[in-house]
């Protein structure tokens, strides 16, 4: 038994803050995504293998995969058990031989006994008998040994079975010589209709039990070539596997073992066993027949079952017997036997020194029942217990004996006044049921004998309530034999028998001397049926016991198909007509021609042609709904009366009123399956295409990976459904006793998801699912999606459209660039790259800005395009240095700096010198370098606290270098931790809630991830498994109380041995798997870029909990409501005397300054705005080091790059909030690491009052003569217009936060908003800055 799913449990995913990033994109060349939520969820199909899949609670979950190049077809519900079947011979690594059983309670599968010996196609799940009926091409049930496999085929023929109670069951007629593709119930009629490419039943004698019929073998045995010790042929008859005595072969060398009949005999089948003598066993051997004419005939096609597998093979010289002492006894059944005088077993090889044998068996397949049994035939075939032919006598009767001219002896009696009415009774060895001629052999007699010779009554009891009596002559002048009577036999109710007497128009007078002679009977199987064409209904209310020879309850439609070459692949049933799919053509009675599809009339029995005749290729599946509509799908291009070309493999017939619809332009290959599924109203057509043609000419057929979803009320090919790649040849769906609802898929899927993307999908926070988008490139041309942009329109506030770059096109000659903006697709003026890839984009102030390796008649690797009417802006020539293919990998637009920064591989852009790293004026669209001595190649650029970081495969200064660090007021690049990388980096992404950045990289085929903390770089908690493929990583919000950022890293991820993982969350300590991602075939498919839409607004946390801590402070204020009161009015009182005091002479009293804190109203604004951020989940101020009062460095506040979200890869800002002014800042803490020019170090500044955070710096003359010449401007003191004073008095620091200096110091001030307090920074001894608060009146301007 196999169980699955017993343990699954649910997996909670972090929950990603949509109100900062709004709608998250997801790109690579992937057709379908899962997000990952049950621990039992599938995330691979094993490759090559065929499987079954259900889908629940949105979750697909793997129940059972065969092995590979195996193929489940078909599958059905009966109860609470769930069946399919096919050709396999392994479950879950499980030996099940082509079907099993799923118990839809218990999760558990098991095997139906030992399966089936074949292939199985067709399984029909009949609630009316709580029965299995099973077609397919097989032959029998796996038996547990070769002999019960053999003694099996009295039942069972070929093609069907039955599985009820708990055991296999055969059908009255056996089987078919030919394949079995549909099984169908008319609850209207109470019949069974098979369905395949068959023309007989195989209940005949060719196909007879082929081990119930001994052939006496015991004079003519002869051998060539035997041992000298072991050389009687005839001692491996009668004999047993451990025969002390066996025949063996001379060392070394082939040899023959033959046998010859006594008469002409047709064999069935060689029962042999190997000898036991170590070093003397055969191997390789072909039997052949004797025939009396040459001596000698082709060698027989002979059927066995491998002892290895358990799994029949054909063989005809190259047959095999094993060695392993296990086998007792291996069969060979001839598949095609023909009358003959003898048997030869030729021996060609051997196991070790020679060959030998220890057991030869024979039957045939003529069926003898002697009135003197020729020798004691029981003795001799001791494999098996025989139902052996009796015969029983009344009154006195004679042995015969044999002579010259006659071999065999028989029985008579002569009639008188003591022996008035002998009679004899045959109970013929019938192995099984069915239709038989019975032949009555008489013997010769003499003339002066055949006179005494009368009339006898043949009395046939073939079934219990049928008795047949015939009357013949017994006169002949040689042996003959008559044939008596044909009919049913029912062995499994009754015993049937055959008497010989006195014939009743004879009867018995008075010192009458007349004689009876018998020899035997032979029972020769007809078969039942031999008239069909591939369709049998069989009426199962007909018991057997009622089966006359006129009256079969199996047979042909009465009006059946006209050729046994007809082959029928489907049926269906609606209202009183049978619709048949196959390949066949003909016309009806009505003359009308019909082509691959036509119905049966139930009612007038009578075949029916559909109008335009069909379609004009065959068909393969059919489908009925409750609407009267017939889906029919297969291999054709249009129906036979038309030429619209718009039925491609596909069509709808509505059987009211008679007419063919396309369903659109169809598909571009055959189609195998149709499955109503009942969860989504829809029709899942599977088979070997991959598009959906398109009925409007110009355009592009839509992608699909075999299968495609016909929503029944829209008429319209559905794409929110399931995503599922290979042909699945049965698909239902199943409710249970809960209500719960699954749907089962079941064949080749080589690859199966949730939903369908094919490339381009989002998550937003207005969607509790994936959505994917309508991108249907040219399936002809090689195509994928590297990267990808949101932005809201400018024309359409709200509105957002995305970009998708990468190597695809588009109808309307869109190509590698295409905007989809209200339900189209658009391209761009001057894209027209022949052929190249897009790596980078990035979107600022309505121009889009796109990087990659491509060339076109106006733009080359580099372009710019203008968003509001897709125009084109000629973008500047790159180029490398030796001339090599320049390429861009990214594309970052810095807020702060309000401009571009481009990365790559290149050496120049335009005029201007700037390798791998360049920076744009996008106002003046003039390039810049930035820095010197950095080069080769750039594949990410991120904003972390100010300064632009690098990672690629580099050098400064020609040093080896992974990740760069600029800085753009030294104008320097610096490095970081070049020791410390496994190897070149090419993502990066800031963690600034955690002040980490991480850094992802690649050596050689392994891929790596590590983070810097800004002193040292270190591994993750826990590593990605082996075989990860690293694609893409971004720091993502969440929707948490206080700020916290997870990594998402997207890719082929192995996490925990969970394989396939397309993207996964990192949050410090455990990997967390999130999406799942196939494409076709792919095995090892990976996911790759993330982008996403970023809110300019605050956050709103309205609706959250305020943290513990501050409901414990607000019900402490409400409580204390006037000792608040009283310390307000301090405040207000200590104002006014601070205003006073600042009227006092600082040269002649500057102590009245010391200690007193600023009354800055913009300072103390944004104080209370950073507290009651910490209220609303907000921690970017938790600690009060980042106040603007106390902090050591103040950072430009419109700097959306290093927004409370952290930096992400291709982030993008909305038209008209590129400065994102709203966006609080996130300025550095006290242990902020600044860089030196070759590591990374901390330094403070100790004075009385504290340790304030210092930098060293080494362009502050630069900065001072910036500030000087900003005094000449009206505007006041700030950050972006700082203003150079010099201190007309010394100051001393008494509080934190406090800008201490002495007389003639240089002050830069940055902050003189208020009258009282400004706010400045000076260098200390060591060129560090110091920055605080100071007097205003202790300054003055240089």
């Amino acid at each position: 038994l196999l169980s699955y799913g017993t343990h699954a449990t649910q997996v909670p995913l972090p929950k990603i803050d949509f109100e900062s990033i709004d709608t998250l994109g997801l790109t690579s060349a992937y057709g379908g995504v899962s997000f990952f939520k049950d621990s039992q969820q599938m995330t691979q199909i094993p490759e090559s293998t065929s499987s079954m899949i259900s889908l629940s609670n949105d979750t697909l979950q793997l129940l059972a995969s065969t092995y590979t190049n195996e193929t489940i077809y078909d599958a059905c519900i009966l109860q609470n058990t769930l069946y399919f079947a096919g050709n396999f011979t392994t479950i879950n690594g499980v030996h099940m031989n082509n079907i099993a059983s799923l118990d839809l309670l218990s999760n558990q599968i098991q095997p139906l006994q030992k399966g089936l010996d074949g292939s199985v196609f067709s399984l029909h799940c009949d609630t009316q008998s709580n029965s299995v009926f099973v077609g397919g091409i097989f032959i029998a049930p796996v038996a547990n040994s070769p002999i019960d496999y053999s003694n099996s085929l009295s039942s069972f023929g070929g093609s069907v079975a039955v599985w009820k109670s708990g055991q296999w069951q055969s059908l009255p007629w056996k089987g078919f010589n030919g394949p079995v593709r549909s099984i169908l119930r008319n609850t209207k009629t109470n019949t069974l209709i098979f369905g395949g490419h068959f023309d007989t039943t195989v209940d005949d004698q060719a196909v007879h039990a082929p081990s119930s019929q001994p052939i006496i073998l015991i004079n003519s045995i002869t051998a060539t070539n035997s041992s000298s010790a072991f050389n009687n042929p005839s001692s491996v008859l009668c004999s047993t596997p451990t025969n002390p005595t066996p025949w063996l072969l001379a060392d070394g060398v082939s040899g023959t073992w033959q046998a010859t009949f006594d008469v002409n005999l047709t064999p069935s089948l060689v029962r042999m066993s190997n000898s036991r003598i170590d070093g003397y066993q055969t191997r390789g051997f072909g039997i052949r027949p004797i025939s009396s004419n040459n001596g000698g005939g082709n060698y027989y096609n002979l059927s066995f079952i491998d002892p290895m597998t358990g799994y029949p093979k054909q063989c005809t010289t190259d047959c095999a017997l094993t060695n392993s002492l296990n086998v007792l006894y291996q069969d060979f059944r001839i598949i095609d036997p023909v009358l003959s005088s003898g048997i030869a077993i030729d021996i060609f090889s051997w196991y070790g020194h020679g060959a030998g044998l220890s057991v030869i068996e024979m039957f045939q397949s003529e069926t003898f029942t002697y009135a003197v049994e020729p020798s004691d035939t029981k003795s001799c075939i001791l494999s098996t217990s025989l139902n052996k032919g009796k015969v029983t006598t009344s009154g006195t009767w004679n042995q015969i004996p044999s002579t010259n001219n006659r071999q065999r002896a028989y029985l008579s009696t002569t009639l008188n006044n003591a022996n008035p009415s002998p009679f004899l009774t045959f109970t013929p060895n019938l192995a099984e049921s069915g239709f038989y001629e019975i032949l009555l052999y008489v013997p010769a007699c003499a003339s002066s004998d055949c006179s005494s010779r009368l009339d006898v009554d043949v009395v046939i009891k073939s079934t219990m309530t049928q008795t047949t009596i015939v009357t013949v002559s017994q006169v002949s002048a040689s042996d003959t034999s008559l044939s008596v009577f044909t009919g049913y036999f029912d062995l499994a109710n009754y015993e049937p028998t055959i008497e010989i007497r006195l014939a009743h128009t004879v009867p018995y007078a008075q010192g009458m001397s007349a004689s009876i002679v018998v020899d035997s009977i032979q029972s020769v199987k007809h078969a039942s049926r031999s008239d069909l064409t591939s369709i049998l209904e069989y009426n199962v209310g007909i018991n057997s016991p009622d089966i006359t020879h006129d009256a079969i309850p199996w047979g042909s439609l009465q009006d059946k198909l006209p050729f046994k070459t007809d082959i029928v692949n489907t049926m269906v049933l609606y209202n009183d007509n049978l619709y048949i799919g196959g390949r066949f053509s003909s016309v009806d009675q009505t003359a009308a021609p019909y082509n691959n599809i036509v119905y049966y009339d139930t009612i007038i029995k009578k075949l029916r042609a559909l109008n335009y005749a069909g379609p004009n290729g065959p068909v393969t599946t059919l489908l009925a709904t409750n609407t009267g509509d017939l889906y029919v799908g297969g291999s054709f291009t249009d129906l036979f009366s038309t030429a619209t070309n718009m039925f491609s493999n596909i069509a709808k017939y509505n059987v009211a009123q008679g007419t063919w619809s396309p369903l659109h332009g169809g598909v571009n290959g055959p189609v195998n399956a149709l499955s109503l599924m009942e969860s989504t109203q829809s029709i899942l057509v599977s088979g070997k295409f991959n598009q959906l043609l398109s009925p409007t000419q110009g355009m592009y057929p839509n992608i699909t990976s075999g299968n495609a979803w016909w929503h029944l009320q829209d008429n319209a090919w559905r794409t929110d459904t399931a995503y599922l790649s290979g042909i699945v040849y049965s698909a239902f769906s199943k409710t249970n006793d809960n209500g719960q609802r699954a749907d089962y898929f079941f064949g080749n899927i080589q690859s199966a998801q949730r939903y369908q993307t094919n490339g381009m999908a989002y998550i937003s926070s207005n969607s509790t699912h994936l959505v994917p988008l309508p991108f249907y490139p040219d399936t002809q041309k090689p195509f994928s999606v590297s990267t990808g942009a949101i932005y809201q329109t400018a024309k359409s506030p709200g509105s957002i459209a995305t970009v998708l770059g990468g190597e695809f096109q588009l109808p309307g000659n869109i190509q590698n660039l295409a905007i989809y903006n209200n339900g189209s697709w658009f391209g761009v003026d001057g894209a027209d790259w022949k052929g190249g890839l897009i790596r980078t984009m990035a979107i600022n102030n309505n121009l889009l800005y796109v990087g990659g390796r491509f060339s076109g008649t106006r733009s080359k690797n580099l372009a710019i395009f203008n968003l509001l009417d897709r125009s084109f802006y000629n973008g500047p020539e790159i180029r490398t240095k030796d001339g090599s293919p320049a390429n861009v990998n990214s594309i970052r637009y810095l807020s702060s700096k309000n401009g571009m920064v481009i990365g790559g591989n290149f050496s120049s852009i335009g005029p201007t010198i700037c390798p791998s790293v360049c920076y744009l004026n996008p106002t003046t669209f003039q390039w810049n370098p930035l820095g010197n001595g950095l080069d080769g190649e750039v594949f990410d650029i991120q904003w972390v606290n100010g300064e632009l970081v690098t990672a690629g495969n580099l050098t400064l200064n020609n040093a080896p270098l992974y990740v760069a660090q600029y800085n753009f007021d030294q104008n320097v690049w610096l490095p970081i931790a070049y020791q410390e990388l496994p190897g070149p980096s090419n993502m990066l992404s800031y963690d600034n809630a955690k002040k980490n950045l991480y850094i992802a990289g690649q050596v050689n085929s392994t891929y790596y991830i590590r983070v810097w903390d800004g002193q040292k770089i270190s591994s993750l908690a826990r590593d990605l498994g082996p075989g990860s493929i690293i694609r893409h990583i971004a720091c993502l919000p969440l929707n948490t109380i206080l700020e916290q950022n997870v990594l998402l890293v997207t890719g082929y991820l192995n996490i925990d041995n969970v394989i396939n993982v397309s993207a996964a969350f990192y949050d410090g300590k455990n990997w967390i798997p999130y999406l799942v991602s196939s494409s076709g075939s792919d095995t090892t498919h990976s996911m790759g870029s993330i982008f996403h839409l970023a809110q300019p607004l605050e956050r709103s946390r309205s609706n959250r909990y305020l943290p513990t801590p501050i409901v414990i402070l607000a019900a402490i204020a409400v409580s204390l409501g006037v000792v608040f009161l009283i310390v307000l009015t301090s405040m207000v009182i200590l104002y006014f005397k601070r205003q006073r005091e600042s009227k006092i002479n600082p040269d002649t009293n500057p102590s009245s300054f010391y200690g007193k804190a600023p009354h800055d109203p913009q300072s103390i604004l944004a104080t209370l705005q950073n507290s009651s951020r910490g209220t609303d989940g907000d921690t970017t101020n938790n600690n009060n080091e980042k106040s603007p009062i106390t902090q050591s460095f103040k950072f430009n506040t419109t700097a959306p790059e290093n927004s409370e979200y952290g930096d992400y890869d291709n982030i993008i800002y909305q038209p008209g909030y590129n400065e994102a002014s709203s966006l609080p800042p996130v300025p550095r803490s006290k242990s902020q690491e600044i860089i030196t020019n070759d590591y990374y170090y901390q330094s403070s500044k100790n004075s009385d009052y504290g340790s304030y955070p210092t930098t060293r710096h080494s362009s502050m003359p630069v900065t001072q003569l910036k500030a000087f010449l900003n005094n000449t401007n009206s505007e006041p003191a700030s950050e972006e217009n700082p203003h150079l004073y010099y201190a007309k008095f010394d100051f001393y620091a008494r509080e934190h936060g406090e800008l201490g200096f002495k007389k003639k110091d240089t002050i830069i001030v940055v902050d003189a908003s208020d009258d009282i307090w400004w706010m400045g920074y000076k260098t200390d001894a060591e060129g560090s800055f110091i920055q605080g608060v100071f007097p205003s009146n202790y300054v003055e301007i240089a």
